[in-house]
């Protein structure tokens, strides 16, 4: 039986595998100054999704309605999931046909 370095050391488990990223600080602005280049040495940094974004696929998932109108129904519900998809339920039948396409 093969024992570790942590469990030689009286640690009660051991580490199986580990992950160490190192990278340049960009600081706290990095995702939030749009002219700024992440790319370095070949590397890019994606950003982080936008909220409203995450949003719009979701009613749009929901819904089946593009994502045009899946913000149009966020933006007048206040940016509300729940408050945007009761909306949803409550006027569906009169959402024109070109919101599903």
């Amino acid at each position: 039986m093969l024992i570790s370095r942590a469990q030689s050391a009286g640690w009660p488990a051991a580490v199986i595998s580990d992950t160490l990223t190192v990278h340049n600080y960009y600081g706290t602005g990095a995702f939030t100054e749009p002219t700024r280049s992440l790319l370095l040495d070949g590397v890019s940094i994606k950003e982080p999704n936008n909220a409203q974004e995450v949003l719009v696929e979701q009613v749009r998932q929901r819904t089946g309605m593009n994502a045009q109108y899946a913000s149009m129904c966020l933006v007048q519900n206040g940016w509300d999931l729940d408050t945007a998809l009761r909306n949803f339920e409550e006027i569906k039948g009169s959402i024109p046909p070109d919101a599903y396409q």
